[in-house]
């Protein structure tokens, strides 16, 4: 039992030995927004580990997540399987930032070998929750001297400003002794993964044996991912700075990054900054884009996809007929109050169009039809609801002659205070 606001030592050993692999039981004890459990690992004066509890299991966005070979959560169990060799004293603590009562179960797997410093580094981590405004710097995972070796790391973007995910197209770099050594193409080829924001590609939560998302919202913003290189490790002699961008030019997208890298070496690394507050980032505006929302289509629809406007997305052009339903889902949508807006073209095949939830009217009668094609970005269809009961939204149509197609960018909700 971990008291409010207080700390409780789960591990201490005062001569050399190693910690082989340790547990938390319920690991739903440490979700939530708040992130106010952090976890400590010390030897002697030195911090190895110093994070909330969620950050440091791979959690996306406050909920479990990652499920690796070294790192993770499986069946409610927190587990580290990252093996942490110490020449003198080993610390582990919980710290419980929380006005609540902490019950949890923990097992520590340790040994006496103590460290071999000829083949052996010590673990370290490197913490950094960063908010990135357009243009500024990258976001640094690790910048430490002496030698060692790269092990992994956890990373979790959020963007601040509404739409699509283009904080992803960030390159990865690596100087290793002071030289260049890796330059990538991209945050999601860094995670070895690809595409993002296509269907069945990088768009939801996967974790594989060493390399995985964290989750992926278009509508929230955000996406997460981790890497460990337990057969590919990146060994430094001297120094290891490693960082990756925000934006596919110069840095140019705002976002929030919070990171957590490990890996063996001499020496703490060097401090890096960290927010004021760390909890999960919620946005007040949400953008819900056609080409990843799961759609159903009532009395036909044929549709065609096609990049039409600087929105990040796809647009997609629905042909109808009279009654056609189609209903998107709102499953990513956190429960609350908004207001809808329907980001669309008047086009001269243009139908009418009108939007409901279940049997809510939220617009009248809209005119997508114009002689000349030109786009409506914001146009007001009321006031919704995400609860429970409330999944989905709904446009129905109505066509004449060959008046018979909508042309969809995208819907926007903003949070009604």
């Amino acid at each position: 039992v971990v008291a409010a606001t207080s700390r409780s030592v789960l591990f201490e050993k005062l001569s050399g030995g190693r910690v082989n692999t340790f547990q938390l039981y319920p690991a739903s004890a440490f979700a939530g927004n708040s992130k106010d459990v952090w976890i400590s690992i010390t030897y002697n004066k030195d911090t190895a580990v110093f994070c909330p509890v969620s950050d440091f299991f791979g959690f996306g966005f406050g909920q479990p997540s990652m499920n690796s070979w070294l790192l993770g959560v499986s069946n409610d169990t927190a587990f580290c399987n990252i093996p942490m060799p110490f020449d003198d004293q080993c610390k582990i603590s919980l710290i419980n930032n929380s006005p609540r009562l902490l019950n949890i179960s923990y097992a520590v797997n340790s040994e006496n070998r103590k460290r071999d410093p000829a083949r052996e580094g010590k673990l370290y981590s490197s913490y950094t929750s960063v908010q990135h405004n357009k243009g500024g710097p990258s976001h640094v995972l690790l910048n430490t001297k002496g030698k060692g070796h790269f092990l992994g790391t956890i990373l979790q973007c959020q963007g601040t400003v509404p739409g699509m995910t283009l904080f992803f197209e960030g390159d990865d770099s690596t100087v290793i002794d002071g030289q260049t050594t890796l330059h990538g193409t991209g945050s999601e080829d860094y995670f070895n993964g690809g595409w993002y924001a296509f269907p069945d590609r990088w768009d939801a939560a996967f974790s594989l044996p060493f390399h995985g998302s964290l989750g992926y919202s278009l509508p929230l913003c955000r996406s997460g991912a981790y890497r460990f290189y337990p057969g590919d490790k990146l060994s430094f002699e001297k120094s290891f700075f490693h960082s990756i961008e925000h934006g596919p030019v110069a840095n140019n997208i705002p976002a929030i990054y919070t990171s957590l890298s490990f890996y063996y070496g001499e020496s703490v690394p060097a401090p890096l900054p960290k927010m004021k507050t760390h909890e999960v980032f919620s946005p007040d505006t949400l953008v819900i884009y056609p080409q990843l929302t799961p759609t159903i289509s009532w009395n036909g629809a044929d549709q065609e996809t096609l990049w039409a406007h600087n929105t990040g997305g796809l647009s997609h052009v629905y042909t109808v007929k009279d009654e056609t339903i189609l209903r998107f889902s709102l499953d990513d949508i956190p429960y609350g109050d908004y207001e809808l807006l329907v980001d669309y073209d008047k086009i001269p095949l243009g139908a009418k169009m009108k939007v409901m939830q279940r049997q809510t009217e939220l617009s009248g009668w809209i005119e997508t039809y114009a002689a000349d094609t030109s786009r409506i970005e914001a146009e007001k269809a009321g006031s919704m609801q995400r609860t429970p009961d409330h999944r989905t939204i709904s446009i129905h149509f109505k066509t004449d002659g060959n008046k018979n197609q909508f042309f969809l960018n995208r819907f926007v909700l903003v949070r009604r205070k």
